[in-house]
C-alpha cells in the first residue's frame, strides 16, 4: 500500500524506488468524469475513477518511472499552492 499524506491542498504520495521510498508532490482534480493525478516533481499523469484510486494509480506510474529515471530528474518541490487565474476568453 503506498503511503498518502493531504498537504495544504496537495498530496505528499509515497513512490517506491530502488533506494526505499521516495515522497513526490501530487495535484488532485476531477476531469471528464474522473479523478486526474498529476506529479509536480515529475512529468507523470494518472487517473482513477475515485481519488483514492487516482492516488494508488499516480503511486504505480511514478515508482515505474523512477525505475528507469535518472535522480536529476526529480524536482525538488517547496510549499506548492493551487491557484486559480483569469484569462481572457472567447
Amino acid at each position: 500500500m503506498v503511503g498518502i499524506e493531504l498537504k495544504a491542498g496537495y498530496y505528499g504520495v509515497m513512490a517506491v524506488t530502488k533506494a526505499g521510498t521516495r515522497e513526490v508532490d501530487v495535484v488532485v482534480y476531477r476531469e471528464a468524469g474522473e479523478f486526474t493525478a498529476r506529479c509536480l516533481n515529475v512529468e507523470v499523469a494518472s487517473q482513477g475513477a475515485t481519488e483514492a484510486e487516482a492516488l494508488a494509480n499516480i503511486a504505480d506510474a511514478v515508482t515505474l518511472f523512477l525505475e528507469d529515471a535518472d535522480p536529476s530528474e526529480l524536482s525538488e518541490i517547496s510549499d506548492a499552492r493551487v491557484n486559480r487565474v483569469v484569462v481572457p476568453g472567447a
